[in-house]
């Protein structure tokens, strides 16, 4: 069947192919080659007594034959193909390997395009001297530089694909046909990754070869077991990677695949014409959304007919052609069960899909049955697993927490990792998704999605249930859209008169296997609004295990659930965090799962079920009455006003003894909040109260900041800055730090974090001092010497080189360095104001490379300085990095924002009405007559309560400038001596 099922899979695939060299060998029992190249040679270093045997295995009924290679083994491989891509190697190809690894946990490479040779010019002994260039890492990601993604399973038969693509830069991997990771601006025409070409002096590459496996001790090569392997002399897409399928799919094929099919969809098995669905979103007691995707553009029609009748069949259609296909469909009643299929037209081709059911929303119905999982990512098999055993449970409704995808850019994975397995239960079950990091904010999820509202934050009613959905990936903070937006539904009539209020997002506020800064960030923002709600469960993702707690605030006394889901198909993750919370009682790791919930008017049992169809645990909630009082909303926390790229300035000197700027509108914030570690640990005093050495001979007053030991630890940076340097991020700025290591942080720890960009700090830090050998940089470059015990003004500058991003590194005003960074949009670039996450972290790293010091100046600029102004700038001193001018005192113009007239957020109708109230019934003045002028006319009158309220309520114009907390751009005399609570 494995063979059959490859075989057809190349024959449905209606794709233009170009003439393209394959080299190929299967280790049918020995190492020669099936394409006429030349035999795979078995290599070793010196000392190293290696060998390569045969074995059988048995898969799915077949037998296979593989070559086990020894630890510290290397096959050098003569592939015969010619150079291309316009250089002297082979700079553009597609390398395959079908392998198994009995033992995860170290390095392994798995190829090598230098040529090792010895003296003699053979690979045996080996004499390799560059590291490898595509490498396995123990926790079963791979990759190179730094980027790894996906997830090999031990002792488990993978297809494993590598495409180096010099006319794009891309290097690119792929596991079982889905990709996991890429790094852009990597390959360049005979640079690194390109290949020795025939008819040369060497004319090779090496599989699971490195440097580092010399002097008699293997390290980093090996144990695999190889069962084919294959060259291609052509870059692939990921549609034909995809048509290569998994291991399962049936032996590695040698099938011409390049081709015109990377600028369609990539053609998978299934119903003619029909790629992926139908499926159902968005059901009300009267309405449904039914999607699917064609493999070209057509028409979209949905026939239905109430499945108690054996009626006539109606039709609803969307207009045009698309591929990806939506149709609403109206006039249901409620609990109806209705039959549907879909149709769409190609030219004189009809498609049709099977006849389906669905069941629209009921009235007010008391019981019902809902399922949950989260994090199937990357894993189809199991996936596919858990949707027929979900499909198996007849639910009501499917709700995902996230990442239901590796990368959701990839189009191609949207359909191998999510809607094919999904499949069993979708086309009847309607489902909806909180959207997770992995999505990437893709257009691919609005296009395969049709979810209320803006598809980020909804509600929805369902029988007894009130469910809330919303979006972690986006600013939830005071102050924030999506914060105001939870606030008003949580506290919402339908969410207080619901027997169950259900809360659906990705990151969880809870975990005791990992912590992330974002976990911190919903436990202050979030978790305060849930207890006083009366929320009844919130259900998470992400972590890739199951987490479940049940937990009564002392200041409610009602009790909450909470339920973590991710075990959806992703790789399951390790315990990476010495944590305990009240909110969890029971942690289970390495169980792939989904949530079962059963919904009756009095009673709500939560069921976790394995890949067997068994329940590992269940709880079951009462219901409790709900007394939800909307608390008063705290103070916002506000980006920045935006100013014109390069003017995004701030600086923070700490002489108020507090995190307030000294200079410019960015923010500083501990990471954990207020009432965290990080605040509890920091001081503010004199050097001389602190015991340390004045800055230039003057005293000064600076903050002491902590070890961050948890990357919930630190200080975030809300800049402000638009993206710059031609790219979607911040690739241009600098930052300056005037600070003081203490010879005690040198002696105790090896690491001092400056920056990370990581919108959760969950990767390394960015930037370093290395205390170890006191230099500055990244990635193995340090220079410099930061001497203990003195202040130093420590700066570093990105600037745009071209496509790629330079650091340059000062200290006291003297460059010591500079280093490559890549690409823009990279690793190095910062969120901007127009990001989710619009902010970086100082101070803190994802594993506590950090130490205590003492800093008094700090400044970011979005642009990058000179080497001419860095030198100006000279050493620390006590006045700080830029002069700060005393400012305009009172004379500064007032902040507002037009339309909020009082509280601290809005606008809304309580504005409207104030203004209203002021002017006909004898109400206070506005505070700030300015916000109050909504059309800016000048003058405070009935049209402006007239515009805001068409603004609102009936799509008018949006109140004039400035929107956000900003300077009247109109001179007109009308006074704002109060500013809005939203702008102090």
């Amino acid at each position: 069947m494995r063979y059959f099922f490859a075989a057809l899979l190349l024959m449905l695939c209606p794709i233009t192919l170009r003439a393209e060299n394959i080299a190929h060998w299967n280790l049918d029992g020995d190492l020669s080659s099936s394409s006429g190249a030349e035999e795979l040679i078995l290599s070793a270093f010196a000392g190293i007594d290696a060998s390569v045997r045969f074995a059988a295995a048995d898969i799915e009924g077949e037998e296979i034959t593989y070559a086990v290679i020894d630890e510290g083994a290397a096959l050098t491989a003569r592939h015969g193909l010619g150079a291309n891509g316009g250089g002297s190697y082979l700079n553009d190809y597609t390398l395959v390997i079908d392998a198994r690894f009995p033992e995860l946990g170290d390095w392994i490479s798995l190829y090598q395009t230098n040529s090792c040779q010895n003296g003699d010019g053979s690979t045996d002994p080996l004499a390799c001297g560059n590291d490898g260039d595509w490498f396995l890492r123990g926790d079963g990601a791979i990759g190179i530089s730094g980027n790894y993604g996906g997830s090999i399973t031990e002792n488990r038969w993978h297809r494993l694909a590598l495409v180096v693509d010099s006319s794009t830069g891309t290097y690119t991997s792929y596991i079982d046909g889905v990709e996991v990771q890429q790094n852009a601006a990597a390959v360049s025409v005979d640079g690194r990754f390109s290949m020795y070409s025939a008819g040369g002096a060497v004319d090779w590459f090496l599989l699971f070869a490195d440097e580092s496996g010399g002097a008699g001790s293997p390290s980093e090569m090996g144990p695999v077991h190889l069962n084919a392997m294959q060259l291609r002399d052509a870059a692939l897409c990921a549609g034909e990677i995809a048509l290569l399928g998994s291991f399962s799919d049936g032996p590695l094929e040698t099938e011409e695949l390049a081709g015109e099919a990377c600028e369609g969809q990539p053609v998978l098995p299934g119903d003619p014409g029909i790629k992926e669905g139908p499926y159902l979103q968005w059901v009300t007691t009267g309405e449904i959304t039914v999607m699917w995707e064609t493999f070209s553009d057509s028409s979209g029609t949905v026939r239905y007919r109430r499945a108690a009748e054996d009626g006539p069949w109606q039709e609803a259609s969307h207009p045009g052609e698309s591929r990806i296909h939506e149709v609403r469909l109206e006039g249901f009643s409620a609990g109806e069960e209705v039959e549907y299929l879909v149709r769409s037209e190609a030219g004189n081709e009809l498609i049709e899909s099977a006849i389906e059911t669905f069941t629209t929303a009921p009235e007010d119905e008391t019981s019902m049955r809902f399922v949950v999982w989260g994090d199937n990512q990357a894993n189809p098999s199991v996936f596919g697993q858990l949707s027929r055993l979900m499909a198996a449970d007849e639910p009501n409704l499917a709700m995902c927490c996230g990442d239901v995808v590796d990368n959701g850019d990839v189009y191609a994975q949207w359909g191998v990792e999510f809607l094919s397995p999904l499949q069993p239960m979708s086309k009847n079950v309607p489902f909806y998704v909180a959207i997770g990091n992995h999505e990437r904010n893709s257009h691919w999820f609005y296009d395969y999605m049709a979810q209320p509202g803006n598809e980020h934050w909804f509600s929805f009613d369902y029988a007894n249930c009130h469910f809330v959905i919303f979006d972690t990936n986006f600013p939830f903070m005071p102050g924030s859209e999506q914060y105001q937006w939870i606030y008003n539904d949580l506290f919402s009539d339908a969410a207080q008169n619901a027997d169950w209020l259900l809360v659906f997002h990705h990151h969880p506020p809870y975990s005791e296997i990992y912590e992330e800064t974002r976990y911190a960030q919903l436990r202050m923002h979030i978790v305060p609004l849930l207890e006083t709600a009366g929320v009844d469960v919130d259900f998470t993702g992400h972590i890739h295990d199951y987490e479940r707690g049940i937990f009564t605030p002392p200041d409610t006394g009602r009790r909450i659930a909470y339920i973590q889901t991710s075990g959806g198909g992703g790789r399951l993750w390790e315990d990476e965090f010495d944590g305990e919370w009240d909110q969890i009682q029971r942690v289970v790791q390495y169980v792939y799962h989904y949530v079962r919930v059963d919904v009756t008017e009095e009673t709500l049992t939560i069921s976790a079920i394995d890949r067997q169809g068994d329940s590992f645990d269940s709880i079951r909630l009462n219901r409790e009455p709900r007394e939800g009082k909307a608390p008063e909303p705290p103070p916002p926390i506000n980006i920045p006003p935006e100013v014109p790229s390069g003017e995004a300035i701030t600086q923070w000197d700490f002489t108020d003894g507090d995190l307030e700027a000294s200079r410019g509108f960015g923010v500083l914030q501990y990471s954990d909040g207020p009432n965290g570690d990080t605040a509890s640990e920091t001081e503010f005093a004199t050097t001389s109260d602190f015991g340390i050495e004045p800055i230039g001979g003057e005293e000064a007053r600076v903050m002491k900041f902590p070890k961050a030991t948890a990357s919930s630890m630190g200080f975030i940076v809300t800049h402000g800055a638009v993206p710059n340097g031609g790219g979607s991020y911040v690739n241009e700025y600098s930052l300056v730090f005037d600070i003081l290591v203490p010879s005690s942080s040198f002696a105790d720890d090896g690491w001092l974090s400056l920056l990370n960009t990581n919108a959760s700090n969950a990767n390394d830090g960015d930037l370093f001092i290395n205390l170890g050998d006191s230099g500055i940089g990244i990635s193995g470059d340090y220079s410099g010497n930061v001497r203990a015990d003195t202040w130093h003004r420590i700066a570093f500058v990105c600037s745009q080189n071209g496509a790629s991003i330079t650091l340059r590194k000062y200290i006291d005003g003297e460059e010591v360095g500079s280093q490559g960074l890549g690409g823009l949009d990279g690793r190095w670039a910062m969120y901007s104001r127009n990001d989710a996450t619009p902010f970086f972290y100082t101070l803190t790293d994802d594993n506590g490379q950090t130490s205590t010091a003492y800093l008094s100046s700090f400044l970011f600029t979005d642009g990058a300085m000179s080497s001419a102004e860095i030198a100006e700038l000279g050493g620390a001193d006590a006045d700080g990095i830029l002069e700060v001018e005393s400012g305009c005192g009172n004379d500064c113009p007032p902040l507002f924002a037009r339309g909020i007239v009082e509280g601290a957020a809005g606008p809304g109708i309580s504005d409207a009405v104030f203004i209203l109230n002021y002017l006909f019934i004898g109400g206070g003045a506005p505070d700030c007559m300015k916000a109050a002028d909504v059309n800016d006319t000048g003058t405070v009158d009935l049209t402006d309560a007239v515009y805001l309220l068409n603004y609102l309520f009936i799509g008018g114009a949006a109140p004039a400038e400035p929107l956000d907390c900003g300077e009247d751009p109109t001179d007109d005399g009308l006074a704002c001596d109060t500013p809005p609570d939203a702008c102090q």
